[in-house]
């Protein structure tokens, strides 16, 4: 699906399957996933604000040079995230984060074994 450019104002994406979401560059705000599957959401260098994810599994999530305010992930399956610098603004589990520590070492510059 693409929405590269887009802006996305006040909308709910209900009970779908989405193998790669383009939202690079675009602007999302009021933006609900609920009950969805999505292989990739590619938001590198969007802006996305009040952005929630409920129920919703999240293969890749790609947020490289994102701008994020209110985004909440907590009702989000995420199993990868590219661009874990640009997570400021967002809201995890504390499991989530224990779950994705590998991920975050390696933005850091940490080696893992």
């Amino acid at each position: 699906m693409q929405a590269n450019a887009a802006k996305i104002v006040g909308a709910e994406v209900r009970g779908c399957r989405i193998d790669y979401l383009n939202c690079r560059d675009a602007v999302c705000r009021d933006l609900v996933f609920r009950d969805c599957t999505i292989g990739e959401f590619d938001g590198n260098d969007a802006r996305l604000s009040r952005v929630a994810f409920i129920d919703t599994d999240v293969a890749v999530l790609s947020l490289r040079h994102a701008v994020c305010a209110d985004v909440d992930l907590r009702g989000a399956r995420l199993h990868e995230i590219r661009g874990g610098d640009s997570l400021k603004g967002t809201t995890m589990t504390i499991e989530q984060i224990a779950d994705l520590a590998a991920v975050f070492a390696r933005s850091l510059g940490i080696r893992t074994d």
